[in-house]
């Protein structure tokens, strides 16, 4: 079924170009804000040392001081690339250049009027071009801050998106596709991606369909109004990958390339140059040495306070499974964990005590794809197990795991022996790090998350963890759970 066209490129194009306009001429406005508020706070509120009467300046003596900034402004922000970022530069990234921005523009100020000493600048205050320093990049930040948010709203509510293809369905296409969906941010709908053999056997990439052969991307673009393609070939093919640029050219259609290099991702590769000449060599992994170290700290100062201030609630729990029915109250299964070394998982019982005998009586209702096994409404839980599994409480012993070292706070999901079994080469790279307690898995879907984006999300973690990227995930965890989307 073809579907209909959406807005055409070229004027999804000169919005971009408006609303870039507009922020310029927002920046402009706040630059003169700034040198009134500075006014105001050193005149008015009589932020600095005390003035005298004679040392009072009206604000239309600084007309020349508003005029000059508002220019320098434009110009430093120029200098910092403030208004060349990339989708995926970051909140922190883009401050830091509204700040070099503002620095620049107050230098730049007062070297012009200390060289050019117009009228009055004898009595000019110094405290109030500190005052300007500071006041330029917060005001001017805040309102980035607030434009980041409503924009971020926008596109989680569908809007602001554009239209994207991937073509290509090999390991790095599948890592762009599972970036895009995680990072609704990065302001694209992504429609579905073109691959020979994926087409061939007609197999999907869990919630993302494949939309036909490669060659066909001339039609995906004017049935579905793409408006930016990303190539994800092997450099191997790249009579074709030249194919599909002309193609994007000759349809106006915005792309992007992303490069083989023979397979090596380019966060795992450390990029040099001697006397010119680009040499490349291999980064350690992210969780090692001190990083380790760090990690293991989080885990164990987070998974102690668990255990000692929830003792309460895991009483309460462990009495109503007791109540509900006999059997024990902790169920204990052996999960494979890093490096296939195997460990005995705790979580409280929130099924039968003869539900693993119950399994295999109940494949043809499994709900999971690849080696997964889930029953959305699974007939062996209890009315207690019920509860505890929307809320997540079941997984609350694995702290003792975290705890001992044999899992993470963070991590990928911990796998059956039979599950890793049937694994492919490139998905037990999953086994290189600790199991962890949540992951990129638990905050995007949870059990509605087919295993191979699972997968895919799990590797990203591992080849791009930071301690941040701990923290970030833990406290995205706590809605996802309150929320208990995609939890049975």
């Amino acid at each position: 079924m073809i579907a209909s066209m959406v807005s055409p490129p070229r004027l999804k194009q000169r919005h971009r170009v408006t609303a870039r306009l507009l922020v310029v001429f927002l920046d402009v406005v706040l630059a003169g804000a700034a040198v009134y508020f500075s006014w105001w706070l050193r005149y008015v509120m009589g932020i600095g040392p005390d003035l005298t009467e004679f040392q009072y300046l009206d604000f239309d003596v600084y007309r020349p001081v508003l005029l000059g900034h508002i220019a320098l402004v434009f110009l430093a922000f120029q200098i910092a690339r403030v208004y060349r970022l990339q989708r995926s530069t970051g909140l922190v990234e883009e401050l830091g250049r509204i700040f070099l921005g503002s620095t620049l523009a107050a230098f730049f100020l007062i070297a012009v009027f200390y060289m050019s000493r117009p009228p009055g600048f004898a009595g000019y205050s110094r405290g109030m071009f500190i005052l300007l320093w500071i006041n330029t990049p917060i005001i001017i930040s805040a309102s980035r801050l607030l434009m980041r948010i409503a924009v971020d709203a926008l596109r989680r509510r569908g809007h602001l998106l554009e239209q994207l293809v991937i073509v290509g369905g090999g390991m790095h296409g599948k890592m762009i596709m599972q970036q895009v969906l995680t990072h609704p941010s990065l302001g694209y709908r992504l429609i579905g991606f073109l691959d020979d053999t994926h087409f061939a056997r007609g197999a999907h990439f869990g919630r993302i369909k494949v939309l036909g052969p490669v060659d066909h991307l001339a039609d995906a673009v004017q049935a579905y109004g793409v408006e930016r393609v990303i190539i994800a070939l092997p450099a191997t093919e790249h009579r074709n990958i030249a194919d599909i640029i002309e193609q994007c050219k000759e349809q106006q259609v915005g792309f992007n390339v992303v490069p083989d290099l023979f397979e090596i991702q380019l966060n795992t590769v450390d990029i040099d140059s001697i006397g010119g000449i680009p040499i490349i060599g291999f980064k350690d992994g992210g969780i090692v040495g001190w990083n380790f170290y760090l990690k293991r700290l989080l885990d164990s100062i987070v998974s102690a306070a668990v255990l000692i201030l929830g003792s309460p609630v895991y009483l309460l729990i462990a009495l109503a499974i007791k109540l509900e029915a006999s059997g024990p109250v902790f169920y204990t299964a052996e999960r494979v964990g890093q490096n296939g070394k195997p460990f005995r998982m705790y979580k409280f019982r929130s099924m039968r005590a003869d539900a693993d005998k119950l399994r295999a009586a109940l494949a043809d209702h499994n709900q999971a794809d690849g080696p997964l096994f889930k029953i959305a409404n699974d007939p062996r839980r209890t009315r207690v197990g019920a509860w505890l599994r929307k809320l997540s409480l079941d997984e609350l012993p694995q702290f003792w795991n975290i705890l001992r070292g044999d899992m993470s706070l963070v991590g990928p999901r911990a796998p059956l022996a039979e599950e890793v079994a049937q694994y492919e080469e490139w998905q037990k790279k999953r086994l290189s790090v600790k199991p962890g307690l949540t992951g990129l898995w638990q905050v995007n879907g949870r059990s509605n998350v087919p295993f191979e984006e699972m997968v895919m999300m799990d590797i990203y973690y591992i080849d791009n963890w930071s301690f941040g990227l701990d923290v970030n995930l833990i406290l995205r965890t706590i809605p996802a759970v309150v929320g208990r989307d995609g939890a049975y």
